[in-house]
């Protein structure tokens, strides 16, 4: 399945583990695009070890569709969203949801227990 991963401001070998894994050891997904505004029109496998794999950085959601994905992957986990998304995340996963993209997250939610 065709997928685009958003790292949006963390994507690196140090600071989108969740997204480097799944670039890195993924098989489940063919990743056309990597969305990262900070390090568009790079090469994703430039940024993590060096070493160019074809699979493009784009700044934009509307970018990224271009590739024609058929999901969305939010591939970390923001410290805004600990507690609860924030609407930063939210307003790009509504915008996946528009653009008929199914969405993969694997952002845990930690509650205190009383």
């Amino acid at each position: 399945m065709k997928a685009v991963l958003w790292a949006e401001g963390k994507f690196g070998a140090q600071t989108s583990k969740m997204a480097s894994g799944i670039l890195r050891y993924g098989n489940l997904y063919d990743i056309v695009a990597v969305i990262d505004s900070t390090k568009a029109q790079r090469d994703s496998g430039e940024v993590l070890n060096d070493e160019p794999n074809g699979i493009p950085i784009v700044a934009t959601l509307k970018e990224a569709v271009t590739y024609n994905p058929e999901m969305f992957i939010v591939g970390l986990a923001p410290d805004s969203c600990v507690n609860r998304i924030d609407d930063v995340v939210r307003n790009v996963v509504k915008g996946a949801i528009e653009a008929k993209l199914d969405i993969s997250s694997h952002v845990s939610v930690y509650r205190r227990m009383v």
